[in-house]
């Protein structure tokens, strides 16, 4: 089902439609507003284009950051797996 979301950053008001139902997309929405708000504030004065090239950089490094931690996370998952199938299997071994 697609959701409607309403994002206001830089004096403008955007009415989108997003479709991926598996996102969050007032969350998404939330975070771009943040995001812009936050380079704003940083950096006053600066024209809108640069302020949302800079919200774009430092939202594309929180992605890649993510990215990498998620991955981690996995990586350390299947070894904790392999680690546990091991001593379940050496302990039933033990036993029979």
């Amino acid at each position: 089902m697609a959701q409607r979301i309403r994002l206001t950053f830089l004096g403008n008001v955007y009415e989108l439609k997003a479709e991926e139902s598996d996102v969050d997309a007032e969350a998404v929405a939330r975070y771009v507003e943040k995001t812009v708000a936050s380079v704003e504030k940083e950096h006053r004065g600066l024209p809108p284009a640069k302020i949302m090239v800079l919200a774009a950089l430092i939202m594309g490094r929180d992605f890649i950051a993510a990215k990498k931690e998620l991955q981690h996370l996995k990586s350390t998952l299947s070894e904790k797996g392999t680690q546990l199938i091991s001593k379940i299997d050496a302990t039933l071994g033990e036993k029979s």
